[in-house]
């Protein structure tokens, strides 16, 4: 019935509540979800499944006692008020969810969602025909105990042609990379920056997987997504894996575990018992030191099984024997096992296990066991790996993305104090939860071999487990390149890129169009890229301009066309563009960038009378002029208009004939 009201009223934003059926297990407070389907677009591709994803998505939350509202083909006032209406709704609930399939995009670091009637013509509509996803977390955010987004929604970005015209530093294919705050987890159809799949069925395999797992009970959120990961990968051959990014703070369920039913009598045949009976008995039988030891080593064997014997025997007694709070994880892949002790809380235990053992074994491990709690065998006997955050993690250097370690180590003074350390710095990584940090250094080599040594010298190992990691070379993180030793020039474009950026630069400059170049600021690790049909020479300028003016720091050039100019970006020229400090008078030869759009509006502005101001914006690359009764006045209005076009703030460029861009000034005077 609901799909064929769609379909009828597929031109409107259709909102329909739908009657919460009787859920099938006892709910534990209220729960919130705005699911979201735009299928019939006006101004771009339709999307046929993600109507239909959104309806079935819908069905499921409503049976797991979800208050529900459904929003298909939405225009951007109805999305926005439905979003503010989550928020009001999340109150105080146990969960909050959002469910978006659509188009979104990613476009200067703001990921944006494409209401069904929104016109792209160039950047400068972005600001007014999409909703920005941080209004969903500023609206939902800390207000239930748990807050979901789940967004199926990076397919294919239609408008991209049309803003690379207008936008030149970013790639335009799905969603970029997105901070969770406390108690929230972000879950994505496919990773930061790459293209999801519509599909060919009536759900996309995104939205498939999901209603496959959602429903099942006493499957943990984070098991569930992985069951999810392994579902889509098999379903598209590998093209697509879908990404969380989790900041909650202890277990969530969307179907908890059925309770156990009260003992049963001794007269009852054991054989005959209720399973939830003999569940009960097991768990009793389980405060036994030895008969826990012999239900591990049973789980083990099945969730591992080609382990070795004498492993198996040796991961049990030294589990049996760990201090509490601990866990158990094991690589599937080379069925061993890794396991954390001692941790402030069983999450904590939990977390370390899991991501001491996807560093030390390369690949997501599973959770076997918890304090005294083992993990439940998968009915169809699927165990997944969890593919851990902070282990994924590629950005800047921050105390809390650091994996495997403890909090005391996280709040240690150099670590906490790292980031702003001058000079030549490292830091090296053990799986065991072991950090090492070294500033002060000659030179930066000589930085990361003292922060490697140290790690590798740890009494405390004494050599076990293999050799450290580095984590961070400066002040990126880099612990996915596992570099053990001294660091060898880059063969690839992409293993110069994360060395002081995010690997999705590398894909986005490979999917940009010749002519083109790669600047980044190494130290931030913020990448731009400039393609055009000029000379070499020009968009190497413009490049490396935009560069510098964005992060007001000299950049390197990484790349041009298909050749990697910079196998060692650490050691790489810093270009210190001269257009970037001029102060003389206004010169058409010294903009530091003068894109084809704005050649007009630089040339007029010499002709224009006083007084005058003259207003940039370096991303995407424009020059607003104005004109007033006084130099104030002309200000105020080149910077209004400036503003109105979306991506960086604007800066006065020149006021009359005199250039005054390394002032910095954002506001008129007085």
């Amino acid at each position: 019935m609901v799909i064929v009201l769609l379909r009828i009223l597929a031109v409107f934003a259709v909102v329909v509540l739908l009657p919460l059926e009787e859920p099938a297990v006892a709910q534990a407070g209220r729960r919130a979800a705005l699911v979201v389907g735009i299928s019939k677009y006006t101004h771009a591709p339709q999307l046929p499944n993600t109507a239909n994803d959104a309806g079935a998505i819908a069905g499921a939350l409503a049976r797991l006692g979800f208050d529900v509202e459904l929003l298909i083909d939405p225009n951007r006032p109805r999305l926005e008020t439905a979003i503010r209406n989550l928020g009001r709704r999340s109150e105080g609930a146990e969960a909050s969810v959002f469910y978006y399939a659509g188009h979104a995009l990613e476009v200067s670091g703001q990921n944006l969602l494409v209401p069904a009637p929104a016109e792209i013509q160039s950047d400068r509509d972005l600001r007014f025909e999409t909703v920005d996803l941080d209004t969903v977390l500023d609206s939902v955010s800390g207000r239930a105990r748990v807050s979901l987004l789940i967004l199926d929604s990076c397919r294919d970005n239609p408008f991209s042609k049309r803003l690379v015209a207008s936008s030149r530093s970013i790639g335009l294919r799905g969603l970029g990379p997105i901070d969770a705050a406390a108690g929230t987890l972000i879950a994505f159809a496919t990773a930061p920056g790459k293209t999801a799949e519509d599909g060919d069925s009536r759900n996309s395999p995104f939205t498939t997987a999901l209603l496959h797992n959602i429903e099942r009970p006493g499957l943990e959120i984070r098991r569930m997504l992985g069951d999810v990961r392994k579902e889509v990968r098999e379903a598209t051959g590998g093209r697509q894996l879908p990404w969380e990014n989790s900041a909650l703070e202890g277990d969530f369920y969307f179907k908890p575990p059925v309770a156990a039913a009260p003992a049963a009598s001794k007269q009852n045949d054991q054989s005959t018992a209720p399973a939830a009976t003999k569940q009960s008995d097991q768990s009793a039988a389980l405060a036994d030191p030895i008969a826990f030891q012999e239900a591990l080593k049973a789980t083990l064997q099945t969730a591992l099984p080609g382990i070795a014997a004498s492993d198996l025997e040796d991961t049990a007694r030294l589990y049996g024997a760990e201090r509490q709070n601990k866990a158990q994880a094991g690589s599937r892949e080379r069925s061993l096992t890794w396991r954390s002790g001692g941790r402030d809380s069983a999450f904590a235990a939990e977390q370390g296990a899991l991501e001491g053992c996807q560093i030390y074994y390369r690949n997501p491990c599973i959770l076997i066991a918890v304090n005294n709690s083992i993990a439940s065998i998968p009915p169809d006997g699927s165990w997944v790996g969890r593919s851990m955050s902070r282990v994924n993690y590629e950005g800047q250097f921050d105390p809390e993305q650091i994996p495997a370690v403890r909090a005391e180590l996280r709040a240690r003074k150099d670590v906490t104090e790292y980031l702003s350390a001058p000079g030549p710095k490292a830091v090296a990584l053990h799986p065991w939860g072991r950090i090492f940090v070294s500033t002060g250094s000659a030179d930066q080599r000589s930085a990361e071999a003292d922060a490697l040594k140290k790690c590798n010298d740890d009494p405390t190992r004494g050599g076990k487990d293999g050799p450290c990691l580095l984590y961070a070379i400066k002040n990126h993180v880099v612990l996915s390149s596992r570099i053990v030793g001294p660091r060898e020039p880059a063969k690839t474009l992409l293993e110069a890129v994360k060395l002081v950026a995010l690997a999705a630069a590398e894909e986005a400059y490979r999917n940009a169009i010749p002519s083109k170049v790669l600047a980044i600021e190494p130290e931030g690790g913020r990448w731009f890229y400039w393609d055009d049909a000029g000379s070499a020479g020009s968009i190497e300028h413009m490049a490396l301009s935009l560069c510098q003016l964005v992060t007001k720091k000299p950049c390197i050039l990484v790349a041009k066309n298909d050749l990697l100019v910079a196998p060692d970006p650490l050691e790489a020229i810093l270009h210190d563009m001269e257009q970037v400090h001029y102060t003389g008078p206004y010169r058409l030869d010294m903009l530091p960038f003068l894109p084809r759009v704005s050649q007009e509006a630089a040339r007029r502005f010499a002709q224009l009378p006083a007084p005058k101001a003259l207003a940039m914006k370096a991303l995407p690359p424009r020059y607003i002029d104005a004109t007033g009764s006084t130099v104030a006045e002309a200000e105020r209005k080149a910077l209004l208009d400036c503003n109105q076009i979306a991506g960086t703030p604007c800066v006065l460029y020149a006021i009359n004939n005199q250039v005054v861009l390394p002032q910095g000034k954002t506001a008129a005077d007085p």
